[in-house]
C-alpha cells in the first residue's frame, strides 16, 4: 500500500486463496493447531490511530483519528462516518484466528489469484500489529475467510461475517450528513422554492408558521422535515469540487432551506433531478455536490397549508377543566370538580354550571370532550369572505380551559349550506371541517346537557 505502509499492519483478502485451500488443503491435516480463538492483533480499538482500506472495488481510503474524531485524509479530505470507522477499528482489534491451514509459502500465481481482493492497514498508538495479511472469499461450503499476513507465509481462517465491516469504500466511510446543525438550538428556518417562501419560528416548545401567514404549525410535520434534514444522508457524491453549479441545477436552486440557531445558519440547496431519480444538492458550507433522496424534495414541495396544525383544539378529554359552548343566545357551561383529597377511590366529576345546574354523567362528558377535541381541518380557505362565512353563519363558539395553568382557547364554527368551517383563535382564513363530525359533537352536547331525556341542545 502507499504512504502508510511503513507503520501499518496490513490485512489482505485474496480471492484465489480460497480455491487453493478448498481443492488442495482440504485433503491434508492442518499445518498447525493454535489455541482456539487466538487473537490476531494485540491492540485495543481505542488505540487505533490510522486505517487504510483497499476495498474489493480497488479504491483506497486512508483515515486518521485525532482526539476521538475520525477523518478521511485520502483520496479526499472529509469527515469520516464515526460509526463505520469505529466499527472497523473494533473489528480489527478483535479479529481471531479460527484455524491455521498452512505455515509455509503458498504460490497463488499458478492459480491466477495472487492479487488480493481486500487489504486493510492499521496503525495503533505506541504499537503496531503483525505485518500485512490476505483474506479470500469463502469456498463452498465454508463461511470463514482465508487470510495471511503480508510479511508472513502462514495461512489461516478468520470469521467470514467480518467482510461487511471490513470491505468499505471511500463513500461508505465518509460522513454522509446533509447539514450540520444543532437541532435543539433551532429557533427559526425557511424553505424557499422559487418565489415562494415558507417561514417557521419556534414558540416555546411549539412551532408556528411565520410566512406567508401566521398560524399554529403541525408539530409532527415540521419536526419531520427538520428530522429529514438532520438524519438524511447523501445517496452519492456527484463532484468533490465542481467547476460550475449550473451542471447540477444549483446555480438557481429549485429549493433552498436555511436553518437558524441564533447567529448560526446552515443552508441546503437542491437542484436538478439526477438520472437515478435522486436530486443534486449542495451544502453552502462545503464545495461538494451530492445527491439526496427524492422523498426530501417531496417534503420541500409542500404548500404552507400542509404545515398548519390540523387539530382545532389543543385540549384533550383528560386535561380539560371547563367547557363553554355558545350557540346564538344559548350558552352552556360545564365545569370539572376535583375529587376530595381524602376521598377513597374518588374521581373528578363534571357539573353543568349554566344556564342551569346539575350533574353530568362521566361517560356523556367524555364523549362530548372527545368529539370536540377530535375536530380536525380537512383543508383551509384563505379568505372567509370568499368562503361566504361571516357573523350570520356562526353555528357555535367553543371556549375551553385545560392543563395545570388553565390555558384557554376559543374556536368559532360556521355553517354555510352543507359546508362547515372553523377557526382557532385569531388565525387567518378558516379550516374546512367534516360536517358530520360537528353534528356528532352537537348530539353529544345534547346528551351531556340533558342526560335524562336526550333532548336536542
Amino acid at each position: 500500500m502507499r504512504g502508510l505502509r511503513s507503520t501499518l499492519a496490513l490485512l489482505v483478502v485474496a480471492v484465489g486463496l480460497g480455491a487453493y485451500i478448498y481443492f488442495v488443503e482440504r485433503h491434508r491435516d492442518p499445518a498447525s493447531a493454535p489455541e482456539p480463538n487466538e487473537a490476531l492483533f494485540t491492540f485495543d480499538a481505542d488505540d487505533v490511530r490510522e486505517l487504510e482500506v483497499r476495498a474489493e472495488d480497488g479504491g483506497v481510503t486512508e483515515l486518521r483519528q485525532d482526539d476521538g474524531v475520525w477523518r478521511i485524509v485520502a483520496p479526499v479530505e472529509a469527515a469520516a462516518d464515526d460509526v463505520s470507522a469505529t466499527s472497523l477499528a473494533a473489528t480489527l482489534s478483535s479479529l481471531e484466528i479460527n484455524r491455521v491451514l498452512e505455515e509455509g509459502p503458498v504460490d497463488l500465481e499458478p492459480l491466477g489469484h495472487a492479487a488480493p481482493a481486500l487489504e486493510i492497514g492499521v496503525a495503533a498508538q505506541n504499537r503496531v500489529g503483525p505485518p500485512p495479511q490476505q483474506i479470500s472469499h469463502p469456498p463452498p461450503p465454508r463461511a470463514d475467510r482465508y487470510a495471511k499476513l503480508d510479511a508472513s507465509d502462514r495461512v489461516f481462517l478468520i470469521p467470514g461475517y467480518h467482510r461487511t465491516t471490513l470491505n468499505k469504500t471511500t463513500f461508505d466511510l465518509r460522513d454522509k450528513t446533509l447539514l450540520d446543525f444543532d437541532r435543539d438550538a433551532l429557533d427559526r428556518f425557511e424553505v424557499v422554492s422559487g418565489e415562494r417562501t415558507i417561514g417557521f419560528a419556534k414558540d416555546g416548545d411549539d412551532w408556528r408558521l411565520a410566512e406567508p401567514l401566521e398560524a399554529a404549525a403541525d408539530f409532527g410535520t415540521v419536526e419531520g422535515l427538520i428530522g429529514s434534514l438532520g438524519s438524511g444522508r447523501m445517496r452519492a457524491v456527484a463532484s468533490e469540487s465542481p467547476d460550475a453549479l449550473d451542471d447540477y441545477g444549483l446555480d438557481a436552486p429549485a429549493h433552498a432551506v436555511s436553518l437558524h440557531a441564533g447567529s448560526a445558519t446552515a443552508t441546503l440547496h437542491v437542484g436538478a433531478e439526477a438520472e437515478d431519480g435522486t436530486y443534486y444538492a449542495h451544502d453552502a458550507a462545503r464545495p461538494l455536490v451530492f445527491t439526496v433522496d427524492a422523498t426530501l424534495v417531496t417534503n420541500l414541495k409542500r404548500e404552507a397549508d400542509e404545515y398548519r396544525r390540523k387539530d382545532l383544539f389543543a385540549f384533550r378529554a383528560f386535561n380539560a377543566s371547563r367547557l363553554e359552548i355558545e350557540r346564538g343566545d344559548d350558552t352552556v357551561v360545564f365545569e370539572k370538580r376535583a375529587a376530595p383529597e381524602d376521598g377513597e377511590d374518588a374521581e373528578d366529576t363534571w357539573e353543568l354550571a349554566a344556564p342551569e345546574s346539575g350533574s353530568v354523567p362521566h361517560d356523556a362528558m367524555d364523549d362530548l370532550l372527545s368529539k370536540l377535541s377530535g375536530l380536525r381541518a380537512a383543508s383551509f380557505v384563505a379568505s372567509r369572505e370568499e368562503a361566504g362565512i361571516g357573523p350570520e353563519q356562526v353555528a357555535a363558539t367553543v371556549r375551553a380551559r385545560f392543563g395545570a395553568d388553565d390555558t384557554e382557547e376559543q374556536v368559532i364554527v360556521w355553517r354555510s349550506g352543507e359546508d362547515t368551517f372553523a377557526v382557532a383563535g385569531d388565525e387567518p382564513g378558516a379550516a374546512r371541517i367534516d360536517s358530520q363530525a360537528f353534528d356528532d359533537a352537537l348530539e353529544a352536547l345534547a346528551a351531556a346537557r340533558n342526560p335524562d331525556d336526550g333532548a336536542e341542545g
